[in-house]
């Protein structure tokens, strides 16, 4: 099972989890002509990983943040597969009933509420499902 890496800097340490500033980076920023263009984007994140890390990290530490490939595309089903395809079966299904196309595509976005809301009650189990590992990669 492969994994996806990111490499990362302790911005907090909490009791019971620690910040992560993660700095994504687009496909072209590694280009001999990426300051000059406005395509390269770089932006931070922070993410906060659950966990006893107390004595392991400092503020300041490089780390690695890992995550298995598996969770990152259930991330994606959740997120967006499964809501496109809400939308798609509502607006399909209420243009084939003789809907106007404005009430169909309301009747698909209307659709999406009950899924999100669902997924913002079921938060605390999700960070569970999706947790991350971390690396300390100064060490290793």
């Amino acid at each position: 099972m492969s994994e996806i890496v990111k490499n990362g800097l302790v911005k907090a340490i909490k009791s019971n989890s620690i910040d992560v500033e993660i700095i994504s980076c687009s496909a072209c920023a590694g280009c001999a002509i990426s300051s000059s263009c406005s395509m390269s984007e770089t932006k931070k994140r922070i993410v906060t990983i659950q966990g006893s890390f107390v004595g392991q990290y400092q503020v300041g530490d490089k780390i690695e943040v890992v995550m298995s490939d598996r969770l990152g595309l259930q991330a994606v089903v959740y997120a967006f597969v499964i809501p496109l395809l809400l939308l798609l079966i509502t607006v399909v299904c209420c243009h084939g009933c003789g809907f106007d196309d404005i009430i169909s595509g309301i009747s698909g976005i209307i659709v999406l509420i009950p899924y999100y809301f669902a997924l913002f009650l079921n938060r605390n189990r999700l960070e569970n499902k999706f947790c991350c590992r971390l690396k300390n990669s100064s060490r290793e």
